[in-house]
């Protein structure tokens, strides 16, 4: 994030938040001072998801192409749930009752071992309210641009191919069927 004692504390502090996967935030920090720590890295305009996440991609993706077998790049999404709570930015979820983002997970595996190298990319979505409606029609779904099918195809472009000689396996729960070129 530009500052290596920054860059230190986002580290301490994912290690905190690791350990305490449970409660609230305040309630995670030793002190009052702790949770004001927190939220002096968190408010900078610096720290964006992509920045704080930057360093972790970058080890993974060195890891996946120094992998000397078959590396497996998984792909699933699951919801992040913050319905009841005065977050912006939030769209419906599950069957519409709920609200928060669909949070699609790209992480990388040994199959050997089982090992997970890291997360090689994870994407962030927001359904969009209404919705898909049947006025829309097949070629309107389909050229959207937040079309939810399209994240197992955007997550396996955003990894990549695998450099020569390494063979990278993606796995998908559902199809990611490439968007027509005319619909990108």
């Amino acid at each position: 994030m530009g500052d290596a004692r920054v860059n230190q504390r986002v580290i301490d502090l994912a290690d905190i938040l690791a350990a305490a996967a449970s409660g609230s935030w305040p309630d995670t920090f030793a002190s009052p001072g702790g949770y004001r720590a927190f939220r002096r890295v968190v408010s900078r305009p610096r720290a964006t998801p992509a920045s704080v996440r930057a360093a972790h991609t970058r080890l993974t993706r060195d890891r996946m192409a120094r992998a000397e077998h078959l590396v497996l790049v998984l792909h699933g999404t699951t919801e992040l749930d913050f319905s009841g709570r005065a977050v912006p930015g939030r769209g419906p979820i599950g069957h519409g009752g709920g609200r928060g983002w669909r949070c699609h997970n790209t992480p990388a595996v040994d199959p050997r071992t089982g090992a997970v190298l890291g997360l090689a990319h994870p994407i962030l979505h927001r359904r969009t309210a209404p919705g898909v409606t049947a006025a829309e029609g097949v070629a309107g779904k389909r050229a959207r641009v937040d079309r939810e099918s399209r994240l197992w195809w955007d997550g396996v472009t955003a990894v990549g191919d695998a450099p020569a000689g390494r063979t990278w396996v993606h796995v998908c729960d559902r199809g990611p069927t490439p968007p027509s070129s005319s619909s990108r």
